[in-house]
C-alpha cells in the first residue's frame, strides 16, 4: 500500500521541485560554463570557462568579458552586441606603459597592433586615445587579429569587467 501512495505523490514533487527550481532561477543569474566564439579573433569554437580571480592572472591569459555591462564607454554600442561576450587575450598589466600613438597601440615601447579608423563595414569606431601605465586593477585585452575590438580602441579595462579565464574545449 504504501508503494502506490509514494508513486501517486511523485507528479506533485515534480511540480514543486519544478517550481522551486524556476524560483531559484529567476532570482540567481548563472554564470554560462561555456560560450562559442564564432569572431575571427580567436580559434572559432567552444571554450570553456573558469573563475577569474583579479589578483592572479597572467599575460596571455583569455577572458571573456560582457557587452551588457554599463561600464563600457558610450559610443561603443554599435560595435558590442547586446548579451554577447567578447574573448580576448590580456596582453598588459598594471605598470606597463601603453600608448594609442601614430595610428598604433603601442605597449612598453613594441608596437601591439594598427589602430583602424572605421571597421570592415566602413562604420566609424571610437577611439579612446590614452599613453600612461595601466593602472591598478586594470588590463588591455587583445588579440593579433587586425580587426580585432580590444583595448586598441576602448584603452584599459577594469578586471571587475571580466566573468572568467577561457580555455579552448573544441576549436577549428
Amino acid at each position: 500500500m504504501r508503494k502506490g501512495k509514494n508513486i501517486r505523490s511523485f507528479p506533485l514533487y515534480l511540480v514543486a521541485g519544478t517550481l522551486l527550481l524556476i524560483g531559484v532561477v529567476s532570482f540567481v543569474k548563472p554564470t554560462p560554463i561555456m560560450v562559442y566564439n564564432h569572431s575571427p579573433s580567436l580559434p572559432e569554437g567552444v571554450y570553456w570557462l573558469s573563475s577569474f580571480h583579479p589578483d592572479s592572472y597572467a599575460m596571455g591569459d583569455i577572458v571573456v568579458i560582457p557587452t551588457t555591462t554599463n561600464a563600457w564607454p558610450s559610443g561603443f554600442a554599435h560595435h558590442l552586441n547586446p548579451g554577447a561576450t567578447l574573448l580576448k587575450i590580456i596582453i598588459a598589466g598594471p605598470g606597463d606603459e601603453a600608448c594609442t600613438t601614430n595610428g598604433s597601440l603601442v605597449i612598453n615601447g613594441e608596437v601591439w597592433g594598427h589602430i583602424y579608423r572605421t571597421d570592415s563595414r566602413g562604420n566609424p569606431i571610437p577611439l579612446i586615445p590614452f599613453c600612461d601605465p595601466v593602472p591598478d586593477g586594470h588590463v588591455l585585452v587583445g588579440t593579433h587579429h587586425e580587426r580585432s575590438f580590444d583595448s586598441r580602441y576602448f584603452g584599459p579595462i577594469s578586471t571587475q569587467m571580466i566573468m572568467g579565464n577561457a580555455h579552448p574545449l573544441l576549436t577549428f
